[in-house]
């Protein structure tokens, strides 16, 4: 239950902070068709026979992206080889769709910085299934942002990777299906989507400032 509580105190802190209006924009690009969604990567990953969630390969990803490391295609392919347990990615449909997301991952975030999308089933799923995959969502972009963490990192994003991490742990098996959920479960995605933002933009500041420092963590590219 102490996970439910957080998810109500996060989002009530989501409405404190005013983070609920960009949430029906994030949503409708969540369902754009053209995007790689989470069912068309959970069926590439049955047929390899890999059970890890898209939610949490797609965390893994933004992780890294965040990092503000050079961090190219081949080397996505190669760690999410791993990732899955696999010595390479021999499928090729599983290569273009690793390679699909890669780019539409790093077209997102170094653009306007609010269109990031998250990788999660989609609404008409069951609550606690979306609470699970959000959890292994986080899961998988701190394991990817620790890859290459840097020490320096402002306090407001070491206070919202601690609540990444709480997201992370919390168990859905108690969690009814309401209204109030279903509200309280957006607001904390959206939050989640604005940490990836905050992540992102504060080690990646060379691609925003061209006049910063020689000695800032060098772009993706």
């Amino acid at each position: 239950m102490e996970g439910i509580r957080f998810v109500c105190r996060l989002a009530m802190r989501c409405r404190e902070q005013k983070l609920a209006g960009p949430l029906e924009t994030n949503i409708l690009t969540k369902l754009n068709p053209q995007s790689v969604n989470y069912d068309s990567i959970a069926d590439l990953l049955m047929q390899m026979k890999v059970y890890t969630s898209p939610s949490e390969l797609h965390g893994l990803l933004c992780g890294h992206m965040a990092q503000g490391k050079a961090f190219d295609e081949e080397r996505w392919l190669a760690i999410a080889a791993t990732y899955l347990e696999r010595e390479s990615i021999e499928v090729e449909k599983v290569k273009k769709m690793l390679r699909k997301l890669y780019a539409s991952t790093l077209h997102q975030l170094s653009g306007s910085g609010f269109d990031i999308q998250l990788v999660l089933p989609d609404m008409e799923s069951d609550l606690s299934a979306r609470v699970k995959s959000l959890g292994r969502w986080c899961l998988g972009f701190l394991t990817g942002f620790a890859a290459s963490r840097s020490s320096q990192l402002s306090a407001d994003l070491y206070e919202s990777l601690d609540d990444l991490q709480e997201i992370s742990d919390i168990q859905s098996d108690d969690l009814e299906t309401s209204e109030d959920s279903e509200h309280d479960l957006m607001q904390v995605e959206e939050y989640v989507r604005m940490v990836v933002i905050l992540a992102y933009s504060e080690m990646n500041a060379g691609l925003r400032n061209h006049n910063d420092s020689p000695d800032n963590h060098q772009p993706i590219h």
